[in-house]
């Protein structure tokens, strides 16, 4: 279980009046604004799944802190008494419940449905705030270190320079989508890496101009010089010993008596 307020991503500007302001003026610059249902459409775009939680997040705690909910989720603006010393209703207590549930329609409106499934059970913010953290987090960022491997250990091999330059684009395009953006620099510089020596002078061509090259251009100028190399094959003789061991087996296959016929002269 996640301990309260020992993630990281609980960190934020957080400040007493949280816990002491029996009210939610938007007056003072300290206090909690006025939450809307309708702003979490406009400021997260992306519905949070098993795989962005990181690029989720970073959407997410801008809104925490421009609206200053934060101690909902991180524990430091508590659920306040129902009733006061007195006996009678606790006003602090109605409007915490009503800015808790604005901000837990936030959350919810932000998830995926799988993940929103995960989460259907919880009646406050902070309790789903702590779920996600904990089933989420750990795996995003270990998704995160094996497509930065993958992407640095890429190697075209066999593959067509087309197929090969797309996957190396997929995974820096599944990178971003945990938050972690490659630059361009850096993908055209794993791309030229994972390539054999055949490509070393479009390599140290590319090298020197990639910076101020755009990537279709670079792309385009692998292909071209794939193409180059394919038709410098095509164009090699065929090593004499080849020719040789073809013209061999044609003669074999030509004068070898069958197998009846073989036969026939050992019975003779």
């Amino acid at each position: 279980m996640v301990s309260e307020g020992s993630d990281p991503i609980m960190a934020g500007p957080t400040t007493a009046s949280y816990a002491t302001s029996p009210s939610f003026s938007p007056s003072p610059s300290s206090a909690l604004k006025p939450l809307q249902p309708t702003h979490i459409n406009h400021l997260v775009s992306v519905k949070l799944d098993d795989q962005n939680y990181l690029l989720w997040r970073a959407q997410f705690l801008p809104l925490l802190r421009g609206y200053r909910p934060m101690g909902f989720v991180d524990g430091t603006h508590p659920c306040p008494p129902q009733t006061l010393e007195n006996g009678t209703p606790n006003p602090a207590y109605t409007e915490w419940i009503e800015q808790d549930s604005i901000l837990l329609g936030w959350l919810l409106s932000s998830l995926s449905d799988s993940v929103l499934a995960q989460v259907v059970d919880y009646e406050t913010s902070r309790e789903v705030w702590l779920s996600l953290i904990e089933s989420l987090a750990s795996k995003s960022e270990a998704r995160q270190m094996q497509l930065h491997r993958d992407l640095q250990n890429i190697k075209k091999g066999d593959s067509s320079m087309k197929d090969y330059v797309l996957c190396a684009k997929a995974l820096a395009d599944q990178l971003a989508t945990t938050g972690n953006k490659i630059s361009l620099s850096n993908l055209k510089q794993f791309i030229l890496q994972g390539l054999e020596s055949s490509y070393d002078a479009i390599v140290t061509s590319l090298q020197t101009t990639m910076a101020h090259t755009s990537f279709e251009d670079f792309q385009s100028h692998l292909l071209s010089y794939e193409i180059r190399i394919q038709s410098q094959q095509d164009l090699l003789p065929t090593p004499p010993s080849l020719n040789v061991a073809a013209h061999s087996r044609s003669n074999q296959g030509q004068h070898a008596p069958s197998q009846p016929h073989r036969n026939q002269q050992q019975q003779q």
